[in-house]
C-alpha cells in the first residue's frame, strides 16, 4: 500500500486533495520543451530549470533578437528582465466571437513584482501562454529586453523564464529529485527551499525523507504539496523572469501567505509576475492589472485602485477566488 504523508500544520484542509499521477514523457514536446494545456486535469506546464549540462549561450551575434529569413529564430537572452506587450490581440477561434485579448499594452520593469487579476476567463494565463510561445497567430508586440519573442527560440524561452504552474507534473522519482527537476542542486539548496514553501516538515515526517519515492508505489502527493514542490522548484533557479500562474490556487490562504513572504524574499531583484486566484496577498505589488472580459481595464497599486472605487475594488470586497 502506498504511504500517505501526514498533513502539513500550514495547509489545513489539503490532505484530501489528491494530485493525478501522470507520466511526464506525456508533457514533453519535440526537443523535450514544455507545454501548457488548457485544462486542468491534463497537461501542465513543466516548471523551467537550468540544467546542469546546459552552458551560457553563444555570445556571438546580436543582443537582440531580429527577425531574419537566413538565421531564422534565435535563442532569447534575458539581461534585465523588461517584459512589454504593444497593442497585442489575440483569438482562440476565428469565429465572429470577441478577441480573447484586445490591444494589451503594459510594460514590466526590471525586478518589478506585477499581478494580473480579473474575472475568470478573462485571459490571464492567456497573457503567460503567448509570453512562452504558446500560442500563434496573435497581432501587436510582445518583447523581452528590446527582443520580439516571436523572432526567439521556444526553447530559449522555457530555460530563461521560470514558470510554477497550477498543475504540477510529478515525476516516478525521490523526492529530492522531484525538487531538483534537472537543476544541479545540492541537498541543503533543495531542503531550504522546500522550507520556503512550507514542505520540508511534511518530506521530513515520511520515514525516508527527501529520499521517499513518488509515484504508484510510492508517496502519493495532494495536490498542494505538488504545487508546493513546483514553487519549490522555480526558487532553485537563477532566471530574472519568475512567472507564478495561479500556482497556490489549492492552498489556504495562510498557507499562502507564508510562501508568498519567503516568496518575495527569495525573488528579490527578479521580475516576477503572478496570476493572482485570490486578493489577499497582492497587497504589495508594485503594479496591478486588472483584466476583465479581455481588456485592461484598471492598472495601479493596491492604495490607487481601492481609491477608484471601481472593478478592483468590488473585486477586494468579495476576496474570494477570482
Amino acid at each position: 500500500m502506498a504511504t500517505q504523508p501526514t498533513a502539513d500544520q500550514s495547509s489545513s484542509g489539503d490532505e484530501s486533495v489528491t494530485s493525478t499521477r501522470q507520466d511526464p514523457e506525456d508533457h514533453q514536446a519535440e526537443g523535450g520543451t514544455a507545454q501548457y494545456d488548457d485544462t486542468t486535469t491534463a497537461r501542465a506546464p513543466r516548471p523551467t530549470v537550468r540544467l546542469a549540462d546546459q552552458e551560457t549561450q553563444d555570445a556571438s551575434g546580436d543582443d537582440t533578437a531580429t527577425p531574419s529569413k537566413e538565421r531564422g529564430p534565435v535563442d532569447l537572452k534575458v539581461r534585465d528582465g523588461v517584459i512589454q506587450f504593444t497593442n497585442v490581440t489575440f483569438s482562440h477561434t476565428r469565429s465572429n466571437r470577441p478577441p480573447t485579448l484586445r490591444n494589451i499594452s503594459f510594460r514590466i520593469e526590471a525586478g518589478q513584482n506585477v499581478v494580473f487579476v480579473g474575472n475568470g476567463g478573462t485571459g490571464k494565463t492567456t497573457l503567460i501562454k503567448l509570453l512562452m510561445g504558446m500560442h500563434e497567430g496573435y497581432t501587436g508586440t510582445i518583447t523581452v529586453d528590446g527582443q520580439d519573442v516571436s523572432a526567439v527560440t521556444q526553447e530559449s524561452r522555457i530555460q530563461q523564464i521560470s514558470v510554477a504552474p497550477q498543475s504540477v507534473v510529478l515525476l516516478d522519482a525521490s523526492i529530492l529529485d522531484n525538487v531538483r527537476y534537472g537543476l544541479n542542486a545540492t541537498r541543503e539548496q533543495c531542503e531550504a527551499v522546500c522550507r520556503a514553501v512550507c514542505l520540508h516538515d511534511r518530506i521530513m515526517s515520511l520515514r525516508r525523507g527527501y529520499d521517499e519515492i513518488l509515484g504508484a508505489e510510492g508517496v502519493q502527493c495532494t495536490e498542494a504539496d505538488a504545487q508546493k514542490l513546483g514553487i519549490a522548484r522555480v526558487l532553485l533557479t537563477d532566471n530574472k523572469i519568475v512567472v507564478f500562474d495561479e500556482a497556490m490556487s489549492v492552498l489556504d490562504r495562510q498557507t499562502e501567505c507564508r510562501i508568498m513572504r519567503h516568496v518575495r524574499e527569495w525573488c528579490a531583484g527578479r521580475t516576477v509576475i503572478t496570476i493572482a486566484h485570490r486578493l489577499g496577498t497582492v497587497t504589495l505589488a508594485d503594479m496591478i492589472y486588472v483584466l476583465w472580459d479581455g481588456e485592461i481595464v484598471e492598472q495601479g497599486t493596491h492604495g490607487q485602485l481601492m481609491a477608484k472605487n471601481g472593478t478592483y475594488c468590488e473585486l477586494w470586497g468579495h476576496r474570494g477566488a477570482i
